[in-house]
């Protein structure tokens, strides 16, 4: 897009964030993150968190996910959850609840994330209690949140 003069905007590196992903193509990553703080598009919080992703997924490159995370200004459910995820999969289950209990608004999405990352880590007891909170806090789970975990936990 750059070498035929098209203009890009923050829709566009949301797209190529994906990319590096599915292709698991960190350097290219780490180009495009140096792209949007050049372009301008680095104060965009969807930036930001697909940012966080990459790093959180390519590699399992925990401190650079954990960087853009410390750095953002603005954060929303989506950045807390992102970050709560990618902690989760990279083996940081404890550091992904400290944030999780730092979060000022949750919804079902995280509590879901947090209560399947005690799940994954072999810790049903864990996910039992915040999912007894999660009642409690009146949150509503979802299908995700009952259908995933109740399966998982049954399994084991």
């Amino acid at each position: 897009m750059l070498c035929h003069g098209f203009l890009l905007d923050k829709f566009t590196y949301p797209f190529v964030v994906n990319a590096c992903i599915a292709s698991d193509f960190i350097d290219f990553g780490r180009v495009t993150h140096g792209l949007s703080i050049k372009m301008g598009f680095w104060s965009d919080v969807y930036v930001q968190n697909n940012m966080m992703n990459l790093y959180f997924k390519c590699g399992k490159n925990v401190d650079d996910g954990c960087k853009v995370f410390d750095k953002m200004r603005v954060r929303n459910v989506v950045s807390w959850t992102t970050a709560i995820a990618g902690l989760i999969a990279c083996g940081k289950l404890y550091t992904a609840r400290e944030i999780f209990e730092k979060m000022p608004s949750k919804d079902v999405v995280s509590w879901s994330a947090m209560i399947d990352g005690y799940v994954k880590c072999d810790q049903p007891i864990k996910a039992f209690d915040l999912f007894k909170r999660m009642l409690v806090d009146n949150v509503r789970p979802n299908e995700f949140t009952l259908g995933n975990q109740v399966t998982t936990i049954s399994a084991k």
